[in-house]
Order: C-alpha cells, then sequence, then structure tokens
C-alpha cells in the first residue's frame, strides 16, 4: 500500500493481518489522494489536515518528495488538535505521539511516513509487522500488478492481503502462477464515543480513533476484520 498520514483505522487491520508490510514508495505521488492528508473531527465535522510538501507533483515518486521546510505548520497543527479533542479521554498521551512524529527529522516524504506509521504501531501495540519500502525491493520500471508480484517473489511470499479497493487492480490467476493465494480484508469500523458527537462519524484519521479509546480498546477494534480469497 501506499504510506499515509495518520490513515483511518482499516488500514491498521491490513498492518495487522501482515507479516510484512510493504510501502509503496516508488509509485507516482497523487495529489488530493490519502498519502499526505486525512481527516480529524472538529466542531462536529470532518476537518481536513494537510502535511505541506515541496513541489508535489503527480509526475515524481512519493519516495522523491520532501516535506516543505518552514515548520509553521506543526505548531499550527498541534493547536487544531488541541482544540478538537482537548477534551478527550487520551488526549495527553496520543498529542505526545503525534508530536514525537510530526517533529521527526526526517523531511524525505516516505521516510517521514514510514517513521509515523511505525510509531502508531508502536503505541497501540499492535503485532508489528516488518515495515519496508518497495524501493529496497522492485526493479525500475515495474508497474502495477507486475511490481506486486515482483515484492511478493522477493519476500517468497505465500499469501498477498489487500484492502477492498485492490480487487479491480488484480487478478486471482496471475497470483496463482506465482504460487501466492491473493487475498483482501474486509475491515469493520465500529463507532465508538466522540463526546458530544450525535452522529457517528467513521473513517476518520487514527488519531480520532487514539484520542478516544484506550490502547487495549483499539487493538481489539483493529483485531475486527475477515480475510476472503479472491
Amino acid at each position: 500500500m501506499q504510506p499515509y498520514l495518520f490513515p483511518y483505522l482499516g488500514y491498521f487491520q491490513l498492518m495487522e493481518a501482515a507479516d510484512k508490510f510493504i510501502l509503496l514508495d516508488d509509485v507516482n505521488y497523487i495529489k488530493r489522494g490519502w498519502v499526505n492528508r486525512n481527516n480529524i473531527l472538529l466542531q462536529h465535522k470532518p476537518y481536513r489536515f494537510t502535511l505541506p510538501l515541496q513541489k508535489a507533483s503527480q509526475l515524481k515518486k512519493i519516495n522523491e518528495i520532501y516535506i516543505a521546510a518552514d515548520g509553521k505548520w506543526k505548531m499550527k497543527f498541534m493547536a487544531t488538535l488541541y482544540m478538537a479533542y482537548h477534551r478527550s479521554a487520551f488526549y495527553g498521551e496520543v498529542a505526545d505521539l503525534v508530536k514525537s512524529i510530526i517533529y521527526s527529522d526526517a523531511t524525505n516524504l516516505a521516510i517521514f511516513l514510514q517513521n509515523g506509521l511505525e510509531k502508531v504501531t508502536a503505541y497501540i501495540g499492535m503485532k508489528s509487522p516488518v515495515i519496508d519500502l518497495s524501493s529496497n525491493l522492485t526493479e525500475i520500471g515495474l508497474k502495477g500488478q507486475e511490481k506486486i508480484l515482483q515484492i511478493c517473489r522477493v519476500n517468497n511470499a505465500m499469501e498477498y492481503v489487500n484492502l477492498p479497493g485492490g480487487k479491480q487492480l488484480y487478478q486471482a490467476e496471475d497470483f496463482t502462477r506465482e504460487s501466492v493465494r491473493l487475498l483482501f480484508i474486509e475491515p469493520h469500523l465500529p463507532a465508538y464515543p466522540q463526546p458530544k458527537q450525535e452522529v457517528f462519524l467513521a473513517g476518520l484519521s487514527i488519531i480520532d480513533v487514539l484520542m478516544n479509546n484506550s490502547r487495549e480498546s483499539t487493538q481489539k477494534m483493529i483485531s475486527d476484520y475477515a480475510v476472503i480469497s479472491a
């Protein structure tokens, strides 16, 4: 999967299903996607936050893009988090976690996002998969399904798991020829308390989950998914 910024619960369910999780960092960056933005809950509505980048272009690969040098966005983001969640049960420890991620020394987008995912999984106490970058594994020029199959070969994979969106991208028979079983998870996004929120909003950034749930409760939610064959 492409590395995402504080992704939603289903992304972490996919990580939980894997023994090794490969971040597709040598694929083209997509503007207005989820690589460098997500949603939190602010004043009862989804609020879109964005990681500012330097000269981001869809002609560049994710690992060729760097974070904006002006660090003012970090203070602004932490202030926004305070407004949104300072009354939440787990604000203090989760704010510290987020701060440790956004104040990372990493300036390369792929490395920054990898660091963030590793810190979040460690905080939750997930069964930690080995997280690697696809640029360490694949041949230059491979795209789409061929890139995925190459990653499976390099890792001697017996199974490849993806989110439901991958059903339109991959052909089970091509994986079978490589002796790889193609699987998809069915995420479950259970409702949880969102203070003073009348209608539960699902699919927000993992930040919203962590602000309102203990690590143990978050672990249970992350484990709540099904795996189906293609």
